[in-house]
């Protein structure tokens, strides 16, 4: 839902739109084959883990590129983990080869990931998440996505997920 909140503040179209709410609803399903020891492990992985785990997007991919996901969903399974400096995973894509929708997943997703509570830690504060958010910017991150998300957090118009309601969701993977 971060995801598709920055999307429409950018200006994305219709169909940008519905690729990033149904691909984002799911990008994370290759980790159903990911080992639960590393999924839920409190601390660092070592390099072993780590080569597992960068996995999921690849196992994403394969799982549903064979039922009826358009391209740009997909784009957005298999590179949420891809870094506008080219070195994130799993095809070490850089900057613009990197489609839209999965450059603001990638935004979102980290978001999501540091304001929520996990075994090992408490959630961050929208500001703390915020600062690791912009130091990313032009590395991590797509600059014009950090720009535009920090935009819409610093007008208060990021809305939690669950104040908006299991309805929306549905909408956005129907519409």
């Amino acid at each position: 839902m971060y995801g598709f909140q920055l999307a429409q503040a950018m200006n994305l179209d219709s169909e940008l739109l519905r690729a990033l709410a149904r691909g984002g609803l799911i990008h994370d399903v290759g980790k159903i084959q990911i080992p639960s020891e590393i999924l839920n492990k409190p601390g660092r992985l070592d390099t072993d883990e780590r080569i597992v785990i960068e996995q999921h997007p690849l196992i994403g991919y394969e799982m549903c590129k064979y039922i009826g996901f358009m391209t740009e969903e997909l784009s957005v399974i298999r590179h949420h983990h891809e870094k506008w400096d080219g070195t994130g995973y799993p095809d070490k894509l850089k900057g613009t080869e990197i489609s839209l929708p999965a450059r603001i997943l990638a935004i979102a997703d980290v978001y999501d990931a540091l304001t929520s509570r996990r075994s090992y830690r408490e959630p961050w504060s929208q500001e703390r998440t915020l600062q690791i958010i912009v130091e990313g910017s032009g590395t991590h991150f797509d600059p014009e996505c950090v720009s535009a998300f920090v935009r819409l957090c610093n007008k208060g118009e990021l809305v939690v997920p669950e104040a908006m309601g299991q309805s929306y969701g549905r909408a956005l993977i129907i519409g």
